[in-house]
């Protein structure tokens, strides 16, 4: 299997996502970095210092790149048609979005067998932005969602989903990274699962979808302020992952909130 990754240079997972997946049997990593605004670099390293106060650092240099990328490749847009041309030219299979910062058009996305992308949210109930935060807001389960991208954000079919293992210590910095370290991990279970072919493709319900835009500092402040001081109620799929991760996969990867 052929696996481009669309990324830019100050993408902070880079390195762990390749680091996790490099050793899969089979599998021919080639790099795609476009440019991104100075403007949005600033912005994004606020947010994940923000999130994770640096926990991640990108340990990506030039040496360990040609020891373990077959290919890298240089664009000035992720929509550019000399991606197209990269994934003909070397039978790219799939490509990954690992943290684009612009919508994929739709000829780039049919350019390949999908786009996958690993979503911090549960969907189709948490399409959009921050949904760990609204997540924990509105005392619903976090997890992670694999799907197919498509050309409306996060609408694409669904490959797997995992509810993450919390600790009921956890303040909201440890939940951050808890998120990202099993999105890492959850990469490579996904590319094992399209190998081996035995991932499903589950339509969204567009009666349980909903949109969210960036939650506000006030309501962040109120779930930071309820985990220091113990008052936040961790909900038991969050507790007791593994068992209600077998029940999501059992029930064909849909979940309906329940308050039991």
């Amino acid at each position: 299997m052929n696996l481009g990754i669309l990324t830019n240079l100050y993408d902070p997972l880079l390195f762990y996502y390749i680091k996790e997946i490099k050793n899969i049997k089979k599998l021919k990593l080639f790099i795609i970095f476009s440019y991104i605004d100075p403007i949005k670099v600033k912005k994004s390293k606020k947010i994940f210092k923000d999130r994770t106060l640096n926990y991640f650092y990108n340990q990506l240099n030039q040496s360990y790149i040609k020891k373990n990328l077959n290919k890298i490749y240089f664009v000035r847009s992720h929509n550019d048609y000399q991606v197209i041309d990269i994934v003909k030219n070397n039978r790219i299979d799939y490509l990954f979005n690992s943290r684009t910062h612009e919508k994929i058009k739709l000829n780039i996305i049919k350019s390949s067998k999908g786009i996958i992308n690993i979503h911090p949210g549960l969907l189709p109930q948490y399409r959009g932005c921050t949904c760990v935060e609204w997540s924990l807001f509105n005392n619903f389960p976090v997890g992670i969602t694999a799907h197919f991208m498509s050309d409306k954000y996060d609408c694409g079919n669904i490959i797997s989903k995992e509810f993450i293992k919390l600790n009921k210590n956890f303040k909201y910095r440890d939940i951050r990274i808890q998120v990202y370290k099993s999105s890492i991990n959850f990469l490579a279970k996904v590319i094992k699962k399209i190998q081996l072919q035995t991932f499903l493709k589950i339509e969204q319900d567009e009666k349980l979808s909903n949109f969210y835009k960036v939650i506000d500092d006030q309501k962040i402040n109120l779930i930071k302020k309820n985990l220091n001081s113990n008052k936040y109620i961790f909900r038991k799929e969050n507790l007791f992952s593994k068992k209600y991760n077998r029940i999501l996969i059992k029930n064909n990867l849909n979940f309906y909130d329940s308050k039991e």
